[in-house]
């Protein structure tokens, strides 16, 4: 929609600039919030960052990661062949060999819960999204 395109422009305009960007992309449910984030998502991406999205719950963490990959589907095989969207939950089966790899750069789409945020090194961290509202 309009809305998403002018929201998407501003948001890559400030990922373009030198200062930290802090935004809050609000709007009704189904209003593609979560898409113009996973676009944001892909830019960072694109520019050799790693992008993370936190999600409330595992479901819903299941259904973001699922999500990308099918936006993933629709960039050329180039784009394609070098990102995928990893998944990072309190039961993750190999949570070790997921934060090695994200602490080497071999990840840069990460989706997931607050056990994200339990990660002890990111190698380019350039955008992070937090999706909906978080308890701890």
């Amino acid at each position: 929609t309009a809305g998403q395109a002018g929201a998407l422009d501003e948001i890559l305009g400030d990922m373009a600039g030198p200062a930290p960007m802090y935004r809050l992309l609000q709007g009704d449910v189904g209003s593609g919030k979560t898409v113009v984030a996973m676009l944001a998502m892909l830019a960072a991406a694109g520019a050799g960052h790693q992008a993370l999205l936190l999600a409330p719950t595992e479901v819903l963490a299941c259904q973001h990661a699922a999500k990308l990959e099918a936006l993933l589907e629709g960039l050329p095989l180039m784009a394609r062949a070098r990102l995928s969207a990893t998944l990072l939950t309190a039961s993750t089966k190999n949570k070790k060999d997921v934060v090695r790899d994200i602490a080497a750069g071999r990840h840069r789409l990460l989706v997931g819960t607050h056990s994200l945020l339990y990660v002890p090194h990111f190698a380019s961290l350039g955008l992070v999204v937090i999706d909906e509202q978080h308890k701890f």
